[in-house]
């Protein structure tokens, strides 16, 4: 029904806007602790004021309609992480490494999708009908979506040995990762 293709559509794109919201969390909480509180409040300011252009470009020169709102709510968070990435630069000299914090994770991301809808499509399409089959397929398709993206993420080198060693639980990753080939000894 039209409901809830809209309802699957949307919260697909609030998925997208929350990765950037944690982003933006955790400059607030350092420009804060550099002193820099009211940067992120101006910052909303002009970021609000472009999500706000973009709602009413985006109602009034296409079709989009409800799925507009969105959008621009992606782009405010968008904005935000701009804005804030640029003043804890200022506040700080910082530069954020771009490949190992953002590309390699997307691409970790991509993988995983992939792997997930074949493995749920697949099932739900061929072996798994109805309500139960449609849970199980759920179920398994997260559960190994889950393995397959600490399987690329490790692969691919978004953590390395000593960032896992540093982390809870730490040596038993590396030594599962190692066995499996997914991490250098």
């Amino acid at each position: 029904s039209y409901y809830t293709d809209f309802a699957i559509k949307a919260f697909r794109t609030y998925l997208c806007m929350m990765i950037l919201a944690c982003v933006n969390k955790a400059c607030f909480i350092f420009l804060q602790a550099v002193g820099k509180a009211s940067k992120p409040v101006a910052n909303a300011v002009i970021a609000l004021a472009v999500q706000t252009v973009v709602a009413a470009a985006l109602l009034i020169f296409t079709d989009l309609g409800i799925y507009s709102l969105p959008i621009a709510v992606t782009v405010y968070s968008f904005m935000m992480c701009l804005l804030n990435g640029i003043a804890v630069k200022k506040a700080t000299g910082y530069h954020q490494e771009i490949e190992k914090t953002f590309v390699l994770p997307l691409v970790s991301s991509v993988i995983m999708g992939l792997v997930v809808a074949g493995i749920y499509y697949g099932l739900t399409l061929t072996v798994l009908k109805g309500y139960l089959g449609n849970a199980v397929a759920l179920l398994l398709s997260v559960a190994i979506g889950g393995l397959t993206y600490f399987a690329a993420a490790l692969k691919l080198g978004v953590m390395s040995k000593k960032e896992l060693l540093g982390i809870p639980g730490g040596s038993m990753i590396v030594k599962f990762a190692v066995k499996l080939h997914l991490l250098k000894n």
